[in-house]
């Protein structure tokens, strides 16, 4: 689970990228992954090769296009870690992030698909 700002749900739907979860508000704190200091709706990647990695592309564009970081932040065993993420970043850089941040079978399958890609 993302946790993702409002206002990203949209486009990241529209691109294939993300699946909407309906839930209450209250579940957004549950989120694997928070993305923004704003994270408002929960989604889940959709279950396709390369699709961490394309969602890193789209995380690098759409901080270059607003011109300021996005923070995505998530906690795994107890301990929290944080990346601020510019549009001078390397998709690959933020795929990386966000492996070792998912539960290891989001894990294994993302390493296998950025070996593939």
């Amino acid at each position: 689970m993302l946790a993702v700002p409002d206002d990203a749900v949209g486009e990241l739907v529209d691109a294939g990228l993300v699946e909407e979860m309906l839930t209450f508000r209250g579940a957004v704190l549950d989120a694997v992954i928070n993305v923004g200091v704003d994270s408002a709706a929960l989604v889940t990647l959709a279950q396709a090769p390369g699709t961490l990695h394309e969602f890193a592309t789209w995380l690098v564009s759409r901080a270059k296009r607003q011109g300021k970081f996005i923070q995505i932040s998530a906690e795994r065993a107890g301990r929290r870690v944080e990346l601020r993420v510019t549009g001078d970043f390397s998709a690959e850089a933020v795929t990386a992030f966000l492996v070792s941040a998912l539960p290891d079978s989001i894990e294994d399958d993302s390493r296998r698909n950025m070996r593939d890609d």
